[in-house]
């Protein structure tokens, strides 16, 4: 997964598991020039036309973040939509 905001870009590998339409998981990323990761969870909901990206509250548990309640992951109205790999 390739993220690329502007000033920001980051390249990272998705981890995750698919519960009905929602995927969650985690995003692990070597970040800027100084290449520190940085592993933050992810949730998206499948939509016909696309992936929504979700979130909520996270808490630390056992050294890593987590969603505080899955149960109250909200998704925004942008959709995330498939392109193909370049490598």
């Amino acid at each position: 997964m390739i993220y690329d905001g502007g000033s920001d870009h980051y390249t990272g590998t998705v981890t995750g598991t698919m519960h009905g339409d929602t995927l969650l998981g985690e995003y692990t990323a070597g970040a800027g020039e100084n290449g520190s990761a940085l592993t933050t969870p992810i949730a998206f909901l499948r939509r016909s036309d696309g992936y929504a990206q979700g979130g909520c509250e996270l808490v630390m548990r056992d050294g890593k973040f987590e969603f505080e309640r899955v149960s109250a992951l909200k998704f925004g109205k942008e959709v995330l939509k498939p392109v193909p790999c370049t490598k």
